[in-house]
């Protein structure tokens, strides 16, 4: 009698974990309802300021630096303090043109924003995209994408296009629209992890 009860009650409280566990929240179309009215915040947001640190990994080299960053529409002011020694960088412009000022270059002009950043910095930043991915937002729609995952509130946790692998932590609100404060960016020879101390919008 005592073996029975032992074993019903093992039955019994296997039964209740299973029932207790949460399925996996995974891509379900519950979760991917949730996702455009989120998307759509998030597009809406052209003016933004973030305040954190940045830190970067290349196969020939890794540095962080403390950031500000302030994004009106297409123009951005990215301050850097402290990246590979040089004490202080500043970048300003458009994904067509741009200044960067440093310390050991002093001031240089380009046509050429991406290549001069990648010079500058020696690792990739990818400009064109990344004032977008910073906050959540892909930048293509779910067709585009190579692969996605949403969190049960409909936002991004990961998402791959074009050899980058995004993956955000995280999120908090700010006015009325969840940010991300921790992003990790990597390609095949470069990783970005971004953490987020400030959003100001």
């Amino acid at each position: 009698m005592r073996k029975i009860f032992i074993v019903s009650a093992c039955l019994l409280l296997s039964a209740c974990a299973q029932i207790k566990t949460p399925e996996p929240v995974g891509n379900s179309e519950a979760v991917i309802e949730l996702w455009p009215s989120h998307l759509l915040q998030l597009q809406n947001l052209t003016h933004w300021t973030l305040s954190g640190r940045i830190g970067s990994r290349s196969a020939f080299r890794a540095s962080s630096a403390s950031i500000q960053w302030q994004q009106q529409g297409e123009r951005f002011n990215i301050q850097l303090t402290g990246p590979l020694g040089q004490g202080a960088l500043s970048a300003k412009g458009t994904t067509d043109s741009i200044e960067v000022h440093s310390a050991t270059t002093g001031k240089i002009q380009s046509d050429n924003p991406q290549q001069l950043l990648n010079e500058t910095l020696g690792w990739v930043f990818p400009l064109a995209s990344i004032k977008s991915w910073v906050t959540g937002n892909p930048g293509k729609t779910r067709k585009d994408l190579e692969a996605f995952t949403l969190d049960k509130k409909g936002r991004l946790e990961h998402f791959k296009h074009e050899g980058w692998e995004v993956h955000y932590h995280n999120y908090r609100k700010t006015g009325n629209i969840y940010l991300p404060h921790k992003i990790t960016f990597k390609d095949n020879d470069t990783k970005i992890i971004v953490v987020v101390k400030n959003w100001s919008l």
